[in-house]
Protein backbone atom coordinates (compact mmCIF):
# COMPACT_ATOMS: atom_id res chain seq x y z
CA UNK A 1 0.00 0.00 0.00
CA UNK A 2 1.53 3.42 -0.73
CA UNK A 3 0.75 6.48 1.31
CA UNK A 4 -0.02 9.95 -0.21
CA UNK A 5 2.85 12.16 1.11
CA UNK A 6 1.47 16.20 0.41
CA UNK A 7 3.92 19.47 0.77
CA UNK A 8 2.70 23.02 0.59
CA UNK A 9 5.53 25.54 0.72
CA UNK A 10 3.89 28.98 1.66
CA UNK A 11 7.38 31.19 1.16
CA UNK A 12 10.18 29.48 3.34
CA UNK A 13 7.32 27.32 5.45
CA UNK A 14 7.19 24.07 4.12
CA UNK A 15 4.31 21.89 5.50
CA UNK A 16 4.62 18.06 5.23
CA UNK A 17 1.19 15.82 5.61
CA UNK A 18 0.25 12.14 5.29
CA UNK A 19 -3.15 11.47 3.28
CA UNK A 20 -4.52 8.61 6.05
CA UNK A 21 -7.67 8.01 4.51
CA UNK A 22 -8.58 7.61 1.14
CA UNK A 23 -11.94 8.88 1.54
CA UNK A 24 -12.77 12.70 2.90
CA UNK A 25 -13.01 12.95 6.61
CA UNK A 26 -16.71 14.31 6.73
CA UNK A 27 -18.09 11.21 5.55
CA UNK A 28 -19.00 8.86 8.33
CA UNK A 29 -19.87 5.90 6.39
CA UNK A 30 -23.26 5.44 7.42
CA UNK A 31 -24.21 7.10 4.14
CA UNK A 32 -23.95 4.89 0.96
CA UNK A 33 -26.51 7.09 -1.39
CA UNK A 34 -27.36 10.73 -1.28
CA UNK A 35 -30.13 13.20 -2.47
CA UNK A 36 -29.55 16.29 -3.87
CA UNK A 37 -27.90 19.00 -1.79
CA UNK A 38 -27.17 16.76 1.51
CA UNK A 39 -25.94 17.90 4.04
CA UNK A 40 -23.00 16.79 4.95
CA UNK A 41 -22.34 14.60 8.19
CA UNK A 42 -19.55 17.13 9.93
CA UNK A 43 -21.87 20.06 9.51
CA UNK A 44 -24.63 18.66 11.51
CA UNK A 45 -22.55 17.54 14.44
CA UNK A 46 -21.26 21.17 14.35
CA UNK A 47 -24.84 22.45 14.23
CA UNK A 48 -25.48 20.33 17.22
CA UNK A 49 -21.96 20.78 19.24
CA UNK A 50 -22.92 24.59 19.13
CA UNK A 51 -26.68 24.33 19.75
CA UNK A 52 -24.98 22.69 23.13
CA UNK A 53 -26.68 19.08 22.13
CA UNK A 54 -23.88 17.33 23.56
CA UNK A 55 -23.82 18.97 26.87
CA UNK A 56 -27.20 17.99 27.70
CA UNK A 57 -28.29 15.49 30.57
CA UNK A 58 -28.48 12.01 28.27
CA UNK A 59 -31.19 11.06 30.80
CA UNK A 60 -33.78 14.18 30.46
CA UNK A 61 -36.46 12.87 28.55
CA UNK A 62 -37.78 16.24 28.02
CA UNK A 63 -34.97 17.20 25.79
CA UNK A 64 -36.36 15.92 22.22
CA UNK A 65 -34.24 16.65 19.02
CA UNK A 66 -36.77 18.26 16.37
CA UNK A 67 -35.71 18.35 12.43
CA UNK A 68 -38.43 19.95 10.90
CA UNK A 69 -36.69 20.01 7.58
CA UNK A 70 -35.60 16.19 7.85
CA UNK A 71 -34.62 15.17 4.36
CA UNK A 72 -31.70 12.24 4.73
CA UNK A 73 -31.64 12.48 8.37
CA UNK A 74 -28.23 13.47 9.00
CA UNK A 75 -29.33 15.57 11.98
CA UNK A 76 -31.38 13.32 13.58
CA UNK A 77 -28.44 10.82 12.82
CA UNK A 78 -26.24 12.61 14.38
CA UNK A 79 -27.72 13.79 17.24
CA UNK A 80 -28.56 9.82 18.18
CA UNK A 81 -24.68 9.43 17.79
CA UNK A 82 -23.67 11.56 20.27
CA UNK A 83 -26.31 10.99 23.09
CA UNK A 84 -24.84 7.53 22.64
CA UNK A 85 -21.39 8.59 22.62
CA UNK A 86 -20.47 7.38 19.27
CA UNK A 87 -17.03 8.18 17.83
CA UNK A 88 -17.99 10.12 14.54
CA UNK A 89 -15.45 7.75 12.77
CA UNK A 90 -16.69 4.50 14.05
CA UNK A 91 -17.78 3.40 10.60
CA UNK A 92 -14.67 4.61 8.42
CA UNK A 93 -11.91 2.32 7.56
CA UNK A 94 -9.05 2.63 10.20
CA UNK A 95 -6.32 4.78 8.72
CA UNK A 96 -3.03 3.24 7.47
CA UNK A 97 -4.37 -0.47 7.23
CA UNK A 98 -1.86 -2.29 5.29
CA UNK A 99 1.18 0.22 6.37
CA UNK A 100 3.94 -0.01 9.02
CA UNK A 101 2.42 2.98 10.36
CA UNK A 102 -0.56 1.27 11.81
CA UNK A 103 -0.87 0.20 15.41
CA UNK A 104 -4.22 -1.88 15.79
CA UNK A 105 -3.47 -2.09 20.01
CA UNK A 106 -3.04 1.90 19.81
CA UNK A 107 -5.69 2.05 17.51
CA UNK A 108 -8.54 0.68 19.59
CA UNK A 109 -7.44 2.66 22.65
CA UNK A 110 -8.09 5.44 20.69
CA UNK A 111 -11.57 4.48 19.99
Amino acid sequence: ITIPILARLDRDIIQLSIDTSPTPMHQRGYKFETGKAPLREDIAYSMLYASGWNNTNNNDTTNILIDPFCGAGTIAIEGAAMKLGLCPGRLRDTPLVGTNLYNPIRWEELK
